[in-house]
Order: structure tokens, then sequence, then C-alpha cells
């Protein structure tokens, strides 16, 4: 009895043993594969908000900041190969670093460098800045004549006759009634509007007359001021009572203004109880008597633009308001002319001012009423260069981002202009185009005609190249693609359409993000009637976008981090039908801010609130506002894309247990509690050792037993 009692008291010891092993085992295994993980190691060192300031004829002030505390270094030079170091050792989260003895009227290249003690760096892309030319200095030239190839002249009774050989003369010609009008005529010139009492075609001549009034819009002359002027341009459009050929103007485009001018416009101002804050430059023109003499009562109409920035800092409060155009007659007259804010195109703004006494020499000003003190910017024939460049905004590269002042005009020569009241910026743009009709057949072919002669009047221009029709006109650009060549009589141009798109004007908003824009660029499937295109930018995403957004980026092993902007698009009786792409720009330290261009990608969200996609998303490089540009080609046409910013998901191998991450610290070093990913795999396999030499251990014990038990076993049954 006490042997029966001996082999199940060992036997369950056995079992105990195996079980026991099992178990630990098991355990460990269960708990090697709910291990948590921590990684050690440092979030990058990163750079934002670089700006450049103060900027004058040999000083900027490049300043930045970082994500901790580290050193301060500015590579700048006259090209990007830089050649000239500022550097401060002094550690910090804030940087600035002055640049001295630069030369005037100089483009630099310059990027910044950071270094932290524990040996993380960052280096920049390369931004851009200009310095300032002195005050007086002709920076652009232009020399528009009005001699014209192919034009003859004559005067019959007193009267004036023009014929223009359609050979010879440069340019497009076009007849309306009795104007006749040429487009690009060259020598500087834009336009050339003559209206007679009749017009005569015959034998390859136009001919127009008695003339009763002439029109000469001249090419824009452009200028790169540095600082926050940016580069401006400048218009002259001269009504004349009759034709004056054989006249040669000379224009200059002068930084700031000279003594003698600043003096004269402060007199012209306080005339008017203002004071001269600032003169951002001035234009001169010279050898006009001739044209001067014969001005009709439209007399001379100038645009001039300036950079925004440059009115954020030395027009009082920001207004355009107190932004106008002065005049030095040369007979030393001085007046302010009568100025309109015709809206902005990207960061510039645009004036218009006319001047019934002719041409001499203009200023772009900023002015305060005599009763208003103080002011930013410096004096009045400075530019309004130094310290007063930075307020208003932020600059990235040298070019300062601003709010629009309030109340702003939407509109610039009817380009629609994104000026945001809330959150939501909208811009309603029509397609249509005056003179432009179609007719579509029963068998869904449509047809064409095109009024050149109504669509000029309307601000519209057209170029034919083969079957291709070009229509721009101010926010959009329509193309019609005819079966075959057009027909092209008397300025009506007609054909068939083979296809159709559009491309829309970038449209300009100031998000918290910074300043953006967006443009369209869609096929159609054939020219569509009273149809509007209406885009709506977004810095507040609601839920239902989110999740669109983050499951188009799931489905392509991504997530969404970070929205900059939401783009509505909505079409009114039209249909995008093919592929579209759309152009979504953002201030380069959003970018800096939310990892590198590569992270950057445009989300799509369809009419239909099921597909959702992530576009193919190109990086297009940096805009003349030095903000990034990305470009994403939607094959489902328009509606909601976002501009967000993704990272990739890394999904753990199938071969591994999962492994559940500790929550990581916001930046800094990490914990030194680390382990290594082998250790698992070794811990792993330490445990079939376990189970092996349980079973094992337990198997001799049995054999030992078994071998002791059976001689007295078999005694005892002998017996």
């Amino acid at each position: 009895m006490m042997g029966k009692k001996n082999n199940f008291i060992f036997v369950v010891l056995c079992c105990c043993l195996i079980v026991a092993g099992t178990f630990l085992c098991s355990s460990t295994v269960a708990a090697a594969s709910t291990l948590t993980l921590s990684i050690s190691g440092r979030i990058p060192l990163t750079a934002y908000n670089i700006t450049v300031s103060g900027i004058d004829t040999s000083h900027a002030t490049v300043s930045w900041k970082t994500n901790g505390d580290a050193n301060s270094t500015v590579e700048y030079g006259t090209t990007s190969g830089y050649g000239s170091v500022g550097f401060d050792k002094t550690e910090g989260a804030g940087h600035a670093i002055t640049l001295n003895g630069l030369s005037p009227g100089t483009p630099y290249h310059y990027r910044v460098l950071s270094a932290d003690l524990a040996g993380e760096q960052y280096t920049s892309a390369d931004f851009t800045f200009q310095t300032l030319s002195p005050p007086g200095t002709v920076v652009t030239s232009a020399a528009p004549s009005t001699t014209f190839a192919g034009t003859t002249i004559q005067t019959v009774g007193g009267a004036q006759q023009v014929s223009l050989n359609e050979t010879l003369t440069t340019g497009t010609i076009q007849i309306s009634g009795n104007t006749v009008t040429v487009e690009n005529p060259g020598n500087g010139w834009s336009r050339l509007e003559y209206v007679g009492s009749n017009v005569v075609i015959d034998d390859g001549n136009v001919s127009t007359g008695p003339i009763q009034s002439v029109s000469m819009q001249s090419e824009p002359v452009t200028a790169s001021l540095g600082g926050n002027i940016g580069t401006v341009s400048t218009q002259i459009d001269i009504g004349l009572k009759q034709v004056i050929s054989d006249v040669s103007i000379q224009q200059n485009i002068i930084q700031g203004a000279s003594t003698t001018v600043a003096d004269a416009f402060q007199v012209a101002a306080t005339n008017n109880h203002l004071d001269v804050k600032a003169i951002a430059y001035t234009v001169e023109f010279q050898n006009t008597a001739p044209l001067d003499a014969n001005l009709n009562s439209d007399g001379v109409t100038l645009n001039l633009s300036i950079d925004n920035a440059w009115v954020a800092a030395n027009a009082p409060g920001g207004s355009v308001d107190n932004v106008k155009i002065l005049r030095l007659g040369d007979d030393g007259t001085t007046e302010v002319l009568s100025t309109t804010y015709l809206g902005s195109q990207g960061t510039t703004d645009y004036f218009e001012a006319i001047s019934p006494h002719g041409l001499s020499t203009f200023g772009i000003v900023a002015v305060a009423s005599s009763s208003t003190s103080g002011g930013s910017g410096g004096s009045g024939s400075s530019g309004g260069s130094g310290d007063g460049s930075t307020g208003g905004g932020e600059s990235i590269g040298g070019s300062i981002l601003v709010a629009r002042p309030p109340g702003a005009p939407v509109t610039h020569r009817g380009q629609p202009i994104l000026v945001p009241p809330h959150n939501e910026p909208k811009t309603v743009q029509s397609l249509a185009v005056a003179g432009l009709s179609t007719i579509t057949g029963s068998s869904g072919v449509q047809t064409f005609t095109l009024d050149t002669a109504l669509a000029r009047q309307s601000g519209v221009s057209v170029t034919v190249e083969n079957n291709v029709i070009i229509i721009t006109q101010p926010g959009l650009t329509l193309k019609i693609v005819t079966s075959g060549n057009p027909v092209i009589v008397n300025g009506i141009i007609s054909g068939i359409v083979q296809s159709a798109s559009i491309t829309t004007t970038p449209s300009i908003a100031t998000l918290s993000c910074g300043t953006v824009s967006v443009s369209v660029d869609a096929s159609l499937a054939t020219i569509p009637g009273n149809a509007v295109i209406t885009t709506t930018l977004s810095e507040t995403v609601s839920p239902e976008t989110k999740s669109a957004f983050q499951q188009a980026a799931q489905s392509d092993n991504r997530q969404v981090d970070a929205i900059a902007y939401v783009m509505t698009v909505e079409t009114t009786n039209f249909v995008a039908t093919g592929p579209a792409v759309v152009t979504m720009t953002v201030p380069s330290n959003w970018v800096a801010s939310h990892g590198e261009s590569e992270s950057v990608a445009i989300t799509h969200w369809g009419d239909d609130r099921t597909s959702v996609e992530m576009l193919d998303t190109s990086y297009r490089g940096m805009n003349a506002q030095g903000d990034m540009a990305f470009e994403g080609k939607s094959s489902h046409g328009l509606s909601v894309f976002g501009l967000v910013q993704v990272t990739t998901l890394k999904p753990p191998r199938q071969d591994q247990p999962e492994v559940s991450l500790k929550e990581l610290p916001p930046q800094g070093t990490f914990g030194n509690a680390s382990v290594v990913i082998e250790e698992i795999g070794l811990l792993m396999t330490n445990n079939y050792i376990v189970i092996i030499l349980c079973a094992g251990l337990a198997a001799l014990f049995l054999v030992f037993y078994l071998k002791r038990e059976t001689p007295g076993r078999y005694r005892n049954e002998r017996k």
C-alpha cells in the first residue's frame, strides 16, 4: 500500500513540475509579447520663422527660431555658394545675426544653420533678399518711341490720316467700327488705338481718318528695388488728340527720391494737409513736351505697383488709403493726384492715378494727415527703409507676409482677389467671355463665334495658334481647341469645339499659417454657358473632412499629422469632366515646422463624398513671394482639396509579436531605459530551452523511479 501511495505522489509531483515549467515559459512569452518598448534618441533640431528685416543699403538682419537651444550661423553671399559667415556661439532658441558691409542694390543669397551641444544640426534652404540702392539712384530705364514700322501719317486739309500696312506693321491689327487697334506694336508699347471718322481696307492697307483721338498704352516697365519694396511695375496710358510721331521718351525708375524731389513732394503734401512718411520710388519721364501739348481730356493714366509689405510698414495703419501718387511738373508745380487702389495680386498692391497735366516726375508715397503723429518707416527720401521694413508682417526669405488692410477692394482690373473677412475667404469667377457665343447641335457638336473687338473692350486678350485659341481675361484663361483651324473674318473667330479647358489665376488669401494662393487647371467637355467657379479657402476643418483626409492617407499607408488649409471648389452650370491640376502654396516656415517638402501632400475628397484619394503631389519650387508651391493631379475632377503633412506608417512584422510603445516625451532626450530588439528573440529562445529542460528532467525522474520500483514489485508478485 505504501508503494502505491508513493507512486501516486511521484506522478503528481512530475505533473506539477511540467505544468509549472510550462506556465512559467508561457507567462514569460506573454510578458515578452506585451513588452513595452522605449526608444532612446532626440527629436531632430529644426528652425522656423526665418525672416530678414532692417534691410538698407549695407545692412540686413536675419532672424529665426529653433525648437531647442542652439548656436547661430548665417552663410551669405551674392551667389548660392555664399562665401561670408556671421556667427554667434550663444545658445538659445531665438536667433538674430546682423549682416554688415553689404553692397547697395545687390541681391544676396543666405541660409541659416544651428547646432546644439548634443551634436544635432539644422541647415535651412537657400533664401534671397536685396539691399536698397542709395536714394535718387536710377535702377531701371526704358526708351519707348512713337515711331512704328508700316505706319504712314498724312495731313490733308488740317486733318490727319493714318495708314497701316498689314505686312510691315508689327503686331496684330484689329478693326471695330471706326476704331483701329494695334496690339503689341513694339517700341515699348503694348497697344495703340486710332479713332477716326471711317476705316478703309484696300490692298493690304488699313486707313482711318480724319483722326479724332489716339490712345497709347505702354508695356509695363519693372524694377527690383530690394528691401520690402520688392519688384515694382509702372505703366502709362496716354490720351492724345492726334498722332505724335518720332518722339523717343526716356523713362527712369529711381530708388526713393532725390532730396530736391522729396522736398517738392513734401510741399505738395503740405498744401493738401498731409505729411510725407516715406517714398518708395519715383518715375521720371523726359522728352515728353510734344505729347503733353497734345493731350486730350483723358490725360495720362498711371499704374504703379508696390509690395504690400512696404504699405504695411510705412503707411499709417498699414492702410492703402494712405498711399498716394504725387507729381512734380517740369515747370516746378506740384500736386497730389487722385489715387485709386485697384487691388492686389500676390503680395503686390496696384495703384492708379490720372494726371491731367501730362508726364513728368511721379512718386508713390506713404502719407499721413498733418494732425496725425507717429508712423513707421524712414524719411521721405529713404524709400521707407530701415527698421520700418519689419512692421506689419513676417518675412520669408525677404518677402514679407502681411494681413490685408480691412475693407480693401477685391479686384485688380477685374482680377478676383481673396481678402479674408473671416476664416473662409471666397472668390467667385464667371466663365463668361464678352463676345463669345456657342451653339450645341442635336448631335452634341458645339460651334462657337468670338467677336474679338467686343472681347478687347472688356479687357480680354485673344491669341490664335493654329487650332488653339487662348482667351485671357481677368481671373481666368480659357483655351479652346478646334477641329481643324478656325475661321477668322473681320475680327470674328469661329469654329467647331474639339475640347476646352480653364486655368484660374492664383487667388490670394492670408490665413493663420501665412499668405497662401490656389489655382485650378481643369478640362471641360464643351464651352460652358453662364458658368461660375467658386473657390473657398478654410483653415477650420470639419471632423468629416479630417476623417476623409485620414482615410485617404491610410489607404496609402500614411497618416495625416497636420492640415494647413482646405480648398473647396464648386462649379455652377458646368462639370469638369477630365483630369484637373490644383496648385496650392504655403509659407516655407509652415513646411519647416512640420517636416520637409517630401512630407507635404494634397488630398482630394470627391463630390460624391465617398471617394477619397491622395493625389500625385509634386513640389514645384518657390513662387515670387518665397512661398512653397505644390501641385496635385486629380483624375476625378474638382471638389474638396487639402494641403496636408503626412508621415508613412510602419506596420509590425508578421513574424514578431506586436510591440506597444510608451508615450514619448515631447522633445529632448528620452530616458536611459532601452530594450534592444534582439533581446526579445533571445528571450523567446530561452523559453523553448526551459520547456525542453523541464520535460527532460521529468522524464529522467520517471525512468529512475521505474527502474527502482520494478524489482520490488516483481518480488511481491511472486510471493
